[in-house]
Parts: C-alpha cells; structure tokens; sequence
C-alpha cells in the first residue's frame, strides 16, 4: 500500500474517531437525559480550531485563507490549550 493510502486511511480514521465520540455524547445529553443541548458542538468546534491553529506556522498572507496566531506548537500542547481555553459544557452561566 503507497504512502498516500495510509495517510488517507489514517485521516478516515481520526475523522471516524472524534465523529464518534461527538456522537456518544449527544446521545448521552439529548437521548438519555433529554437535555437539548447544541452547545456541545460549539465548544468542539472552537477547540478544534484552537488546536488547528496552534499547530500550525504562522500566515503567510499570500493565499485566500488567513488565520491568526499560528504558533507552530509541538504536539500534545495544543491539545491541551485548546482544552483549557474551551469552557466546560454547563458552566456557562457560572453554574
């Protein structure tokens, strides 16, 4: 199997992996205790952002798609400012 393959099958996976996981916790908030909550996928949407961005080197400014930051952070710290900056579902109202 060529590289390009397995970068693809492991891509299909991590995709696969984390679309689970979403799924596993909306079933618990919204069929299981009936909480309707679309907050849920806000907070996972912005922490990964926060990550895609940490990861990355700074913009160039060159292309069409400009973002901020781009720290260029070695692996495990952006996922890890990335759970720090993203609230904890619930606590939105200090509660």
């Amino acid at each position: 199997m060529s590289t390009a393959y397995q970068y693809y099958l492991i891509t299909l996976l991590v995709f696969f992996g984390a679309n689970t996981i979403a799924c596993w916790a909306l079933n618990l908030q919204y069929g299981v205790a009936g909480v309707m909550n679309f907050a849920f996928i806000m907070f996972q949407a912005m922490g990964a952002y926060i990550a895609g961005v940490l990861t990355l080197g700074p913009s160039t400014g060159t292309g069409y798609q400009q973002y901020i930051l781009g720290a260029s952070l070695p692996f495990p710290l952006p996922w890890l400012l990335a759970a720090a900056a993203v609230p904890l579902p619930g606590t939105e109202n200090g509660g």
